[in-house]
């Protein structure tokens, strides 16, 4: 799958991706295998091949899709979450978590799940697009914590 930014021309045409993409195909795949999401919360190309990811997520989307990872979520559980050191540790105010919801729902990551328990409180859920790109980050992420541990800056297990 290629995620391309927003702005990005509606025209691309596969000879033109299938150069940067092909460096990252294994010999069982093809461009056929590649689909194109324009997305606007990346500053960046992002290209997503067997969960390789080249550009990260902010904190704030990668802590909302982390939360929805582990089932529908509404915005003060995903706040809480997100507030929550294994959730990210980062503080969210409701601006930034609806304007990232809003963004991501657009893209196709999030989507209301149509289900609520008051009239003011909406459910989220990820979609599959959202986790592929959650599962491409936490690859990334994962990559990275090896590379420092291999260079001594991390323990070999665990936490000190």
């Amino acid at each position: 799958m290629c995620f391309v930014p927003h702005g990005y021309p509606y025209n691309l045409d596969i000879p033109y991706l299938s150069a940067p993409l092909r460096t990252d195909m294994g010999s069982d795949q093809t461009s056929e295998d590649f689909q194109i999401i324009l997305l606007q919360i990346y500053p960046q190309q992002m290209y997503i091949s067997r969960m390789v990811a080249s550009t990260p997520l902010t904190p704030a989307v990668f802590a909302i899709l982390l939360s929805l990872a582990e089932g529908d979520r509404h915005g003060y559980a995903m706040m809480k979450d997100a507030r929550a050191p294994e959730g990210g540790g980062i503080a969210m105010g409701p601006g930034t978590l609806y304007g990232t919801i809003e963004r991501l729902m657009r893209d196709g990551m999030v989507a209301e799940t149509g289900i609520t328990d008051n009239e003011r409180r909406r459910y989220y859920r990820l979609t599959s697009t959202g986790r592929l790109a959650l599962e491409a980050e936490l690859t990334r992420m994962d990559s990275a914590v090896a590379a420092a541990r291999q260079r001594g800056l991390l323990p070999e297990r665990g936490r000190s």
